[in-house]
C-alpha cells in the first residue's frame, strides 16, 4: 500500500512539474509572437508582466521552505490561469469585432 502512495506522489510531482514548465514555455513563446504581431502588441505587455510574475513565483517555490509550498504553488497556478483567461477574453473580443 505504501509503495502505491509513493508512486502516486511521484507521478503527481512529475506531471505537475511538466505542467508548470509547459505553461511557462507557452507564455514565453506567445509573448514573442504578441510582440511581433501588431494586432496583439497591446496584449504583449500584460503577457510579459504575467511571465515575470510566473518566473518569480517559480523561484519563490524553489527557495522557500516546504511549509508554505502549497501557497506558492497555488499562486503560480493562479498566474497561469489568469493569463489564460485574459488572453481568451482578448481573443474573443478580437474575433467578435471582425
Amino acid at each position: 500500500m505504501r509503495v502505491r502512495i509513493i508512486q502516486k506522489a511521484l507521478l503527481h510531482n512529475i506531471t505537475g512539474l511538466g505542467g508548470f514548465l509547459t505553461g511557462l514555455a507557452g507564455k514565453v513563446v506567445l509573448a514573442r509572437v504578441f510582440r511581433r504581431t501588431p494586432e496583439w502588441r497591446s496584449h504583449y505587455r500584460f503577457t510579459e508582466a504575467m511571465l515575470a510574475y510566473t518566473v518569480v513565483m517559480l523561484v519563490v517555490q524553489a527557495v522557500l521552505p516546504d511549509s508554505i509550498s502549497g501557497l506558492t504553488q497555488r499562486l503560480f497556478i493562479a498566474s497561469l490561469l489568469v493569463w489564460i483567461e485574459v488572453t481568451a477574453i482578448v481573443l474573443y473580443r478580437r474575433l467578435s469585432t471582425e
